[in-house]
């Protein structure tokens, strides 16, 4: 039972539209704002994707870091949940492409 309830957590905290695909692109490092943005092309408008990076920032899956630099801006980092989030989706990815492979 528990295992089920973890489950559902996992797939409930990235099954949101876009949760999926920000962590993956933040799996290899933090990015700013815009190259976010920019790597996911025309599929979102800036006000959906910021209340996206809000949204998986309050629930810890990324964090927000003010860079001081020239030009300043902001940066978006995979938390240690977060990538725990991204591994325990590819295993459940991984063991049903193995229960339902033809």
């Amino acid at each position: 039972m528990i295992r089920a309830a973890v489950a559902t957590q996992v797939v409930d905290a990235m099954a949101r539209k876009w949760a999926v695909e920000v962590a993956d692109k933040l799996e290899n490092g933090p990015r700013r704002y815009n190259e976010l943005l920019k790597d996911l092309g025309d599929q979102i408008t800036p006000k959906v994707f910021t209340r996206v990076l809000r949204r998986l920032e309050a629930e810890n899956i990324i964090s927000r870091e003010v860079v001081d630099r020239s030009p300043p801006g902001v940066q978006y980092r995979l938390t240690a949940f977060g990538s725990s989030l991204l591994a325990a989706l590819d295993d459940l990815a991984l063991l049903w492409t193995e229960r339902h492979a033809e």
